[in-house]
């Protein structure tokens, strides 16, 4: 808490943040947020527009884990889909999205982490997954997380 608390008083001070659809953001319940990567700052970012602690899954983890995490009702963030030039560098078949019984949400961070700029969180709408495999899930939402960096919902 006192990262996220620190951590969003300096992006704060030193760049212009803005969030679009944060009302999607359940208040409660398992949820996973599925973003781009831009910088290693993300997770501080994303975390400033949640009311309750958010859990972010760093690179490969133990699946297992994330599981446990969202069966306690917990919200995680995976970084899983495209970086800031919409290259793809993880597969979310090594983190079967499909396991979990959670909202899923795309997220997208756009703008320069660079002293005095702009900084967009936009969070899209629900998604349903329901019977698609791993590789039209890690399509889909790359999809969805694409359109949000190109501001499109």
């Amino acid at each position: 808490m006192i990262k996220k608390v620190i951590g969003g008083y300096i992006l704060g001070l030193t760049h212009n943040i803005k969030s679009i659809n944060k009302s999607v953001i359940p208040k409660e319940g398992p949820v996973i947020i599925y973003s781009n990567h831009v910088s290693k700052y993300d997770h501080l970012l994303i975390g400033l527009f949640f009311k309750r602690k958010l859990y972010y899954v760093k690179g490969i983890t133990n699946e297992s884990e994330v599981l446990s995490s969202l069966k306690d009702g917990k919200a995680v963030l995976i970084f899983g889909a495209l970086n800031k030039n919409y290259y793809s560098y993880f597969s979310t078949t090594d983190i079967s999205v499909t396991s979990y019984p959670a909202t899923i949400i795309p997220c997208a961070i756009t703008g320069d982490y660079k002293f005095g700029k702009d900084l967009t969180v936009t969070f899209g709408d629900k998604l349903d997954l329901n019977g698609m495999s791993n590789s039209e899930i890690k399509t889909y939402l790359e999809e969805k997380v694409k359109e949000l960096m190109l501001g499109r919902k």
